[in-house]
């Protein structure tokens, strides 16, 4: 294959033709939406938008409508019971509503598909002991959460609502109620702590737990993903429950709700709560990914501080265990090492560009230096004689910087002379506890005595000292992201807070929720935030929104030594402003002798631009960058799943998705088969849409521009659990039909300059939310040796 044809096909490796929606760059977006509500606690929205809501404490339902921008709330007016709790809206806009006080159902009557200022009421049910929840499903039956006698009900349309009929007991106390596409009810279990799903199948009998974690969940809610939403009162947040890998995975979207009773998720996956206690209707954006954190590792008591490697491993200060430990990144950060177990009580790290580790013993009033030779074994004592040093970081130079904190002092000890002698930085600091240095030597201070976070300028010899942000209290460990961002661990306010470069350091924003006396923080090279939750004794990661994504294709290359092995990528500006410098590198850790370079094509011509390794601007809105990628070797290696390192400044780096923007790359000292290996789906996107129970298909064609080899084709879900069989087979080129019946594996003798076509058959058995990060299948080319000589992937879900 000429590198003219691998360059037209590198133009499908935009990101939207492999199936990854590109995360949203802004931050979490949270509105209050209309006024004059008292204990609101039932939520459903229409087809329109329009947000109901049992206004309990005001005796009313009311609607919200989305024309305007939810300002205007409509009183439905009397006629419907005395007290609403819940509500539901069906397909033609009637609205369902059920009195907690009273134990009835009624119907309000939408006409010409509105509620009209004098409603229509019709009472459809009676007798319950509680009305918890709510539903409605596509043919209008009504499910009912029946609080009081910890059953499940239902009014079967068929007959014009006049029967009533039990689904379901042995519940406990349940409150909310939500209906999926194949009308699988999903049910808070308050008083179980749990939240349920009933399968429709087998007439409601089956009944599973999803998730886990909850603390009294009162409201549940699902969006077009099968994933579920629910308002866990007891914790005081919004959790989201992944269908992707069924119903395991929960993720916490917002936390410090004051009482959160109801939930409900529009068609765009935008979240609405019911806050009680601070009598609102909240709208959680769906732009912004929800601001995702999650926990990561295990076993920690009072987690002081963390740090990041360039692999991305984060080194713990586990301050109540005496101990520093890592958590490696190699399987997803379940893994839990200990680097140091007695004999510190370490307060701060940091790591230099070697992967050193200085830790600031604040009891011993030292700073030690670990050796990343050998792992970690070897300690030098490299600073003696501080006042509680609780803050510690390196600049580029190695130069060591400490916040001396009962000292009220910032040092700055030089690296040449070995770190023995210092320098007052600034002044007036009452108990500074955190510390961290940009590229221009300027450094960060928390001053935590004084609430607030100061910056040292280099410029005049570190004399001039600014407050920078405000509205801290008590802030203890602060780190810089790529984009010269400052990250604040705000402990008293039990927030994660950012400090935006752009601007001077003046706007503060809040990432994050559910943290309790946070007290150290840390990023990695892609924008993540790592958190020491140190009330909660956990590290959390807070996923970072990415202003540049990336692909790569083809993203298998296997070639002997004489080679250049080529590929092509896409760089895009998800962002809303240009950015500048924006280049490929290799990543840390890469193969040694290996060389890289990059340069700019023109996407519409395939002509190669610019000069070689030469960074270039991306404008923003979703502006795409094609480059051309070229490797060459020293010695025989293999790289599997090897990022790239796509960067522009001030930004993180395109954050790593296996399959997207990573390369197999494999050279050889002999000749060896080089397969390049394109996907096809049925919409030519490169998303498989699979119906839950149900069998779908996509295409793969294939080109072998090395040698001859005898190859063995299959497909797999990569490192994802995922409910789903593949089989495959070699297909008529010209009709797409089988050659053979479909096995898990075709073998074939894959020749030189051939083009072989397969098919892929893919059967679910349980629901698959879109995630194309990580729900992926994949087709591999391999060796009798199990070597790699190409792949392919789509992303998958379920319909």
């Amino acid at each position: 294959m000429s590198t003219d044809t691998l360059a037209r096909v590198a133009l499908a490796a935009a990101l939207a033709s492999l199936g990854f929606a590109a995360p949203a760059a802004s931050a979490q977006t949270i509105a209050t939406l209309g006024s004059g509500f008292s204990q609101p606690y039932g939520i459903a929205v229409d087809g329109g938008g329009n947000v109901f809501v049992g206004d309990y404490g005001n005796d009313a339902t009311k609607e919200i409508l989305a024309a305007g921008g939810y300002v205007t709330v409509k009183n439905f007016g009397g006629g419907i019971g005395a007290s609403p709790e819940m509500v539901a809206v069906d397909g033609h806009g009637n609205v369902f509503v059920g009195d907690g006080n009273t134990g009835v159902v009624d119907e309000v009557l939408a006409v010409a598909g509105s509620i009209p200022p004098s409603p229509i009421v019709v009472r459809i049910g009676s007798g319950f002991d509680g009305v918890g929840g709510i539903a409605v499903d596509a043919a209008g039956n009504v499910f009912v959460a029946d609080y009081g006698n910890n059953a499940l009900k239902e009014i079967p349309v068929a007959g014009g609502y006049s029967t009533t009929v039990t689904l379901a007991t042995g519940l406990n106390e349940p409150i909310g109620i939500a209906l999926d596409s194949h009308d699988n009810v999903y049910v808070a279990d308050s008083g179980n702590n749990a939240v349920k799903e009933l399968l429709a199948a087998g007439s409601y009998t089956n009944v599973k737990t999803i998730g886990s974690g909850f603390n009294t969940p009162v409201a549940v809610a699902l969006d077009a993903a099968g994933d579920v939403f629910v308002a866990d009162d007891g914790n005081g947040a919004v959790k989201e429950v992944l269908a992707a890998g069924g119903y395991v995975t929960v993720n916490t979207l917002l936390g410090g709700i004051n009482s959160p009773q109801g939930v409900a998720v529009d068609g765009n996956g935008n979240v609405f709560v019911g806050e009680t206690g601070g009598q609102a209707v909240v709208e959680i954006m769906a732009a912004g990914g929800y601001t995702t954190n999650a926990p990561v590792g295990h076993g920690f008591f009072f987690p002081r501080a963390v740090a990041a490697d360039a692999a991305g491993n984060i080194f713990v200060a586990d301050t109540g265990n005496n101990a520093i430990k890592e958590i490696y990144a190699g399987g997803g950060y379940v893994t839990v090492g200990t680097v140091i177990g007695t004999g510190d009580n370490p307060a701060a790290l940091a790591l230099d560009s070697t992967g050193n580790l200085f830790i600031a013993d604040n009891f011993d009033g030292v700073v030690k230096e670990r050796l990343s030779a050998g792992g970690f074994v070897t300690e030098n004592i490299v600073v003696t004689e501080l006042s509680y040093p609780s803050g510690v970081a390196l600049d580029g130079a190695g130069n060591l910087y400490i916040a001396d904190a009962f000292a009220n002092q910032v040092k700055e000890y030089p690296a040449a002379g070995g770190y023995a002698s210092y320098t007052v930085l600034g002044s007036g600091f009452s108990y500074p506890s955190g510390i961290a240095v940009d590229g221009s030597g300027n450094a960060f201070v928390s001053d935590t005595g004084n609430n607030a976070v100061k910056e040292i300028l280099a410029a005049g010899g570190y004399t001039n000292v600014k407050t920078i942000g405000s509205g801290f209290k008590s802030p203890g460990g602060i780190a810089l992201d790529q984009g010269r961002n400052l990250l604040v661990a705000d402990t008293g306010n039990n927030a994660v807070k950012e400090i935006l470069a752009a601007g001077g350091y003046v706007t503060v924003n809040t990432l994050g929720s559910g943290f309790k006396a946070p007290a150290g923080v840390a990023t990695d090279r892609y924008g993540n935030v790592f958190v020491a939750d140190s009330g909660n004794n956990a590290i959390k990661e807070i996923l970072a929104p990415q202003a540049t994504v990336a692909a790569v294709l083809p993203g298998t290359r296997s070639v002997d030594l004489a080679d250049a092995a080529t590929i092509f990528a896409t760089m895009i500006n998800t962002g809303p402003t240009a950015l500048a410098d924006c280049r490929i590198a290799l990543p840390p850790g890469a193969p040694g002798g290996l060389t890289m370079s990059y340069q700019t094509t023109n996407p519409a011509t395939n002509a190669v631009t610019g000069s070689p390794d030469t960074p270039t601007p991306i404008a923003a809105g979703n502006t795409a960058q094609s480059f051309v990628v070229s490797f060459l070797g020293t010695a025989p290696f293999t790289a599997l799943a090897m990022p790239l390192d796509f960067a522009c400044d001030d930004t993180p780096l395109a954050a790593i998705v296996p399959g997207v923007d990573t390369v197999d790359l494999i050279m050889s000292s002999t000749p060896v088969a080089d397969i390049i290996a394109l996907s096809a789906t049925p919409t030519n996107n490169g998303i498989i849409e699979v119906p839950v129970g149900d069998a779908a298909a996509f295409a793969v064609a294939s080109a072998n521009i090395g040698v001859t080899d005898t190859i063995t084709v299959s497909a797999d879900a990569g490192a994802a659990t995922l409910p789903v069989a593949a089989t495959i087979c070699q297909s008529n080129s010209g009709t797409g039909q089988c050659l053979a019946p479909p096995a898990p594996s075709v073998t074939l003798s894959f020749a030189g300059g051939t083009t072989p076509t397969f098919s892929i058959f893919l059967q679910s058995s349980g629901a698959i939310g879109f995630a194309p990060a990580t729900s992926r299948i994949f087709v591999r080319f391999e060796d009798a040796a199990k070597g790699l000589h190409g792949s392919t992937s789509v992303a998958i879900e379920t319909k």
